[in-house]
């Protein structure tokens, strides 16, 4: 934990190899790795971590979930739903088992059964931001612009400099008609991520809806010059 949130992922990585070695069938030490793994980026061994502690404990739900979540960040709903199943059929319901399947839900294009896994995710931890940030992005694909904007406002106000939230509220208040909070959105994005691409596509689409082409011009070719094959 605190090697972590010191940043020191491959420092906390090499000491919990280095507890494995000497405790090799502890399976909290192989979860602690697979999870340092999994934030490094390295999907694949951390899958690998987490294969052995099931084989070894199959009622062990923790590891279901940490591969219910690698299997997410690898775009495989289908494998991220099994896990997810596996965990609550072993009575560990968790915020994030229901997370992790409401995001894969959302993947698959049931809004329904994500909106469910989701709302059931910030009902157990209402401080869970992501699973939040993730039921706004529901909301909207269901219409209810003004409830995801809701959330996402309430994500923002404990994690203000996380763009992707206010990114998605910039593009709802575009659709409200609100172009000051949608302006003041891609504004702060711009100045958190100068090279956002979605930023200076919504400010274009502001100075568009503002009868402003020259200026709406000028953000698209800002996103051009970012990525010209676009």
């Amino acid at each position: 934990g605190l090697l972590k949130h010191l940043g020191q992922i491959d420092q906390a990585i090499t000491v919990f190899s280095e507890a494995i070695a000497q405790h090799p069938d502890h399976p909290l030490f192989l979860l602690f790795r697979a999870d340092y793994l999994a934030d490094a980026g390295k999907l694949e061994l951390a899958r690998a971590d987490c294969d052995s502690i099931i084989q070894k404990y199959p009622e062990f739900g923790a590891a279901y979930e940490l591969r219910a979540r690698i299997n997410v960040e690898n775009d495989d709903a289908d494998l991220a739903i099994e896990d997810s199943d596996q965990c609550l059929a072993k009575s560990h319901s968790t915020s994030r088992v229901y997370m992790y399947r409401g995001v894969a839900k959302l993947m698959k294009d049931d809004s329904d059964g994500a909106f469910s896994d989701l709302s059931q995710a910030c009902e157990i931890d209402p401080e869970n931001v992501v699973a939040r940030y993730h039921l706004a992005r529901v909301k909207a694909v269901q219409g209810l612009h003004e409830d995801a904007v809701a959330d996402l406002s309430a994500v923002l106000q404990s994690a203000p400099e996380w763009t992707d939230p206010r990114i998605a509220r910039g593009f709802l208040s575009l659709t409200n008609g609100d172009l000051k909070t949608a302006k003041n959105d891609f504004d702060e994005v711009l100045r958190l991520a100068p090279q956002c691409i979605d930023a200076y596509r919504g400010r274009s689409l502001v100075h568009e809806a503002k009868g402003q082409p020259q200026e709406a011009l000028r953000m698209l070719d800002k996103a051009l010059l970012l990525n010209p094959d676009d």
